[in-house]
């Protein structure tokens, strides 16, 4: 029996889903499409920007349009999930995996979302005093490249805490893992497809620790049978990071 789009082997009861099984052309046509519109995007927004402060005409892009271009991802990936496989598919959105969880998977993603900020606290203070290294001296150059502002904080929050959850679980759990674990295996699909997830953030320094993420939230899925566990444990994760970033950066101490 060929396995459909979204279904998952889990110990929860699967829902039965009418898409039908999702082919790597329309695989490959999802992931040109989201590359196509982004590009798109970006050449719009560097060709309207206008940097005016210093800082900006250094790093070639003003605040608003470095912005701009971090909702440009998402309204890539959304829109291109919409085209290709909601409308010209007829694939519902339950199909792609935003369905319904049962409480005791939410009540596990609330428990590891309490434990998950104090232990990232107490390893970035570690490896800052034993290895002289910081997460968020990194994390300042790629989300806070100009400084703090109010503009920067709530739009990143906005953008990279709330919106781009749902568009990375949709395209890399939902999509890509669903796919790689009906070709292959599940094991092979987590792994897999969290090499991907790892290496599409260019950040080569934290590639072990985004990877190892991937891998928890592709296991979230695979057991649950719904994305909406994963998607409230990355927000989490996103917006407690950003928060901490800027209040950092608000207190003097970036």
């Amino acid at each position: 029996m060929t396995q459909k789009v979204g279904e998952v082997t889990s110990q929860e009861p699967a829902e039965e889903s009418s898409a039908e099984g999702l082919t790597f052309p329309i695989l490959l046509w999802v992931t040109l499409a989201i590359a196509g519109l982004f590009f798109t995007l970006t050449l719009a927004i560097y060709w309207f920007d206008t940097p005016q402060t210093p800082v900006e005409r250094a790093l070639g892009l003003s605040e608003i349009g470095f912005l701009a271009g971090l909702l440009a991802q998402n309204v890539a990936i959304f829109g291109s999930l919409y085209g290709v496989l909601v409308w010209w598919r007829g694939i519902s959105w339950r199909d792609l995996g935003l369905r319904p969880a049962r409480k005791k998977w939410l009540k596990t993603t609330g428990l590891i979302i309490l434990v998950f900020f104090p232990l990232t606290l107490a390893l970035e203070m570690a490896m800052e005093h034993f290895l002289g290294f910081s997460f968020k001296n990194l994390a300042l150059g790629i989300y806070a490249p100009y400084g703090f502002s109010w503009l920067s904080a709530s739009g990143l929050i906005v953008i990279g805490g709330m919106m781009a959850p749902v568009a990375e679980e949709l395209y890399f759990r939902g999509i890509l893992y669903g796919w790689m674990r009906c070709r292959w295996s599940p094991t092979v699909g987590m792994l897999a497809s969290s090499a991907i997830f790892a290496g599409i953030h260019m950040q080569p320094q934290v590639m072990p620790e985004i990877f190892l993420v991937g891998v928890i939230l592709a296991w979230f899925y695979e057991r649950s049978g719904s994305l909406v566990p994963g998607i409230l444990l990355h927000m989490a994760m996103n917006i407690l990071a950003l928060t901490w970033l800027f209040s950092s950066l608000a207190m003097g101490e970036g």
